[in-house]
């Protein structure tokens, strides 16, 4: 296995990891706050090694390489990474990494576009059973989550109404007043957990999107000879963070620390150094030796990564997780290689 596989390999598993580490913390934290503070770090960061291996930021090269790095900045680092936090605020890190699995579909349908080349009939099949597969960890993890609410009721209240039931018969309307109430409380549970789901999922969708997007154009810049992977990592993040900056000032959001606690701060820069730092540098050596297409089919095995997390974390793993994520990274192969 050449270098740029390897490469990738290495960025999914460091993805995979930052995802369960800040699944916890964006829940508590603007999820846009958070991917400033982060990517800001990150840029610094690379700067200071730059600066150490006496790396040149900015390289003799032509405008249109440095917009495709500005663009695939704004895409893949602020669009993209602030809607996959949103999208871990809803869905947690579970499916959130199972739906970046939708990257290479993405990337298939904007390099036709981009490069007048399309999928292959079986490529469509690996397309189809990506979403399939995509489904099955979904709809299983609703039902659990569906399970656990109607298990929410109080087993005093199902008594108190049976004993209702057999009193006198004034005491009925305020019986059936009751049941009534309990019926609307579990409707509207019910309601909010497919509300949530819809909405992460097409923010998640949303995210995978710009994601390709900067892949496909980053790839171009890469290939040119003039960036390496830290000095394209710092352009991709500068043109990200400023354009994260915009965003915050034009909601009159604050820009201020968005970690309180003590642990979750530790927590979060040791999703730093294994997330954008690792993990992005990865991702941008990959694609000097691989196609974008090879480096996201490699980026989509970070399910697999997060089942031996989520084992390691003691986290139920139902077979549906299982099959599901094997057919999405099945599908995911048969688009690359077939």
């Amino acid at each position: 296995m050449v270098l740029g596989e390897v490469a990738g390999l290495v960025a999914a598993m460091s993805y995979s990891i930052q995802s369960h580490l800040v699944s916890s913390i964006v829940t508590k934290s603007s999820p846009m706050l958070v991917c400033l503070v982060r990517n800001t770090i990150s840029m610094i960061l690379s700067f200071l090694v730059m600066l150490i291996f006496s790396q040149n930021v900015f390289p003799d090269a032509d405008l249109k390489l440095y917009g495709y790095l500005i663009i695939s900045g704004i895409s893949g680092v602020t669009l993209a990474d602030a809607l996959y936090l949103y999208t871990l605020s809803y869905l947690g890190a579970r499916k959130s990494i199972l739906l970046e699995t939708l990257a290479p579909p993405f990337t298939g349908l904007i390099s036709y576009f981009y490069l007048d080349s399309t999928l292959s009939f079986i490529g469509w099949i690996g397309v189809s059973l990506t979403i399939y597969g995509i489904y099955i960890v979904v709809n299983a993890e609703y039902g659990q989550q569906k399970g656990q609410n109607n298990q929410d009721m109080p087993l005093l209240q199902q008594n108190q109404q049976d004993d209702l039931e057999n009193k006198a018969k004034n005491e009925l309307t305020f019986t059936n007043l009751q049941q009534t109430q309990s019926n609307n409380s579990s409707q509207i549970k019910e309601q909010s957990i497919n509300s949530k789901l819809f909405l992460g999922l097409c923010i998640g969708i949303a995210a995978n999107f710009c994601q390709a997007l900067g892949m496909v154009l980053s790839h171009d810049a890469m290939i040119s000879g003039y960036f390496n992977s830290i000095n394209s990592t710092f352009i991709r993040l500068a043109s990200g963070i400023l354009c994260i900056v915009i965003i915050v000032k034009i909601k009159g959001q604050t820009i201020i620390w968005p970690i309180k606690s003590q642990q979750d701060n530790r927590i979060f820069f040791i999703s730093i150094l294994i997330g954008p730092i690792i993990g992005i540098w990865s991702q941008q050596f990959s694609l000097i030796y691989t196609r974008p297409e090879i480096v996201q089919t490699l980026l989509a095995t970070t399910p697999v990564f997060g089942l031996f997390i989520s084992k390691y974390k003691g986290e139920e793993m139902k077979i549906e997780y299982t099959i599901g994520s094997f057919i999405a990274v099945l599908g995911v192969a048969i688009i690359i290689w077939f």
